[in-house]
């Protein structure tokens, strides 16, 4: 079973659309391994709100670390959101055979500046008094078999074994 399969969306598609439960709903569809089913959903969550967070809204993510922090950093989201005019992001899904094993690629793309990738997916998300900035995607470096990212970070492909 081989596919490939592409979303686009805009400032307006941000702001209207709740991505992540379609697109999952989407992926029930093709019947995937239900057991694959949460880490995917991880894997996709953490990615695609980075790209919106970070790339499109560009939120800071220290904040979090603060007195308060989740409820200001979800504040400033809101209202970010709330008011977005411009920007991009591109998914892709893509299944396909590599070796012996069954394959999901999962690209995303934004049209923000990106981010200095090196320093949090190398953090060790186990360490005593480790921050909540970069622990999610230390989490799906931890989950995937390989992660790629260019364009300064506002691009980034995993590659998640599902057989």
């Amino acid at each position: 079973c081989r596919w490939k399969v592409g979303l686009r969306l805009s400032a307006a598609e941000l702001k209207d659309i709740d991505v992540v439960p379609m697109l999952l709903t989407w992926m029930d569809q093709l019947r995937l391994n239900k057991s694959h089913r949460g880490q995917i959903f991880l894997i996709f969550t953490e990615l695609f709100n980075n790209a919106v967070d970070h790339g499109i809204l560009k939120l800071d993510s220290e904040l979090k670390n603060m007195s308060e922090g989740f409820e200001k950093y979800f504040e400033q989201r809101h209202q970010r959101l709330v008011t977005l005019q411009q920007g991009i992001v591109e998914i892709e899904f893509e299944r396909f055979r590599h070796r012996n094993s069954e394959m999901l690629r999962i690209h995303i793309k934004d049209s923000g500046h990106g981010f200095d990738y090196n320093n949090y997916i190398s953090r060790d998300i186990t360490a005593p008094g480790t921050r909540f900035s970069g622990r999610g995607l230390a989490l799906v470096k931890n989950l995937c078999s390989m992660v790629e990212y260019a364009s300064n970070g506002s691009e980034v492909s995993v590659y998640y074994t599902l057989s």
